[in-house]
C-alpha cells in the first residue's frame, strides 16, 4: 500500500477533523470523539470528562494556533492514520517532567481496514524525522506491556520502537518507556 504523510497544520485541519469525525474509531465507539485531546487537557489522574463537541473545538483551536502537532497519513487521497507527536512541554500530562528539547509520541490511530500494513512504523519514522528537524534532543513513547485488546496498542508496539533503535528507559505496571536520542 502506498501512503502519503503530511504534517498537521491549518492546511490539513479539515482532514484531521474528518478522520476523527468518521473513520478513526468505527470499531471502537467508546473512544469516538476524543480528537486526541486526552493528554492535552489539564486534569487530575486518568478521569476525563471531555465531550466530543468540546474535544473537537479544542482540537480545532490547537491546530489553528500551532500548539497541537502530529502527522496524518493518506491513502488514495483519504486520511487513514494519525500520529500525535509533540514536545513534552506542550503536553499537559507531561509538562512537569519536560526538558525544552524532549519530544513524545502520544498515540497512533489507524483506520481499521488499514491496520497491520506497516503504517504505524511509517508514521514513527516520520515523527522522528519531524521532531529532529524541530530541534528535539530525545523522543520517547510509552507502549503497553501486555495489551489485552488491539485498541490498547494506541501508543505503538514495543517491538516497533526497539527495531527503530529506541532503548528501554523504564517501566511501570502497564507501560514501558522507550527513548531515542536524536
Amino acid at each position: 500500500m502506498d501512503f502519503e504523510i503530511r504534517r498537521l497544520g491549518t492546511e490539513t485541519k479539515d482532514d484531521f477533523l474528518k478522520f476523527f469525525d468518521k473513520d478513526a474509531f468505527t470499531d471502537n465507539p467508546e473512544w469516538d470523539g476524543c480528537y486526541c485531546q486526552f493528554y492535552l487537557d489539564e486534569r487530575e489522574g486518568l478521569e476525563w470528562n471531555g465531550t466530543a463537541e468540546g474535544n473537537r473545538t479544542n482540537a480545532e483551536r490547537r491546530i489553528m494556533d500551532g500548539s497541537m502537532k502530529g502527522l496524518l497519513a493518506y491513502h488514495e487521497g483519504k486520511p487513514v492514520g494519525w500520529c500525535h507527536v509533540n514536545f513534552k512541554k506542550e503536553v499537559a500530562a507531561y509538562k512537569s517532567e519536560a526538558g525544552d528539547r524532549d519530544a513524545i509520541i502520544l498515540c497512533y490511530v489507524v483506520a481499521p481496514d488499514i491496520r497491520r500494513k506497516g503504517l504505524a512504523t511509517l508514521l514513527l519514522d516520520e515523527a522522528v524525522k519531524m521532531m529532529k528537524e524541530s530541534g528535539a534532543a530525545t523522543i520517547e513513547a510509552y507502549p503497553m506491556k501486555s495489551p489485552k485488546v488491539m485498541e490498547h496498542n494506541y501508543h505503538g508496539f514495543l517491538e516497533m520502537y526497539i527495531a527503530k533503535g529506541f532503548r528501554i528507559g523504564g517501566e511501570d505496571d502497564n507501560t514501558i518507556k522507550v527513548v531515542l536520542e536524536l
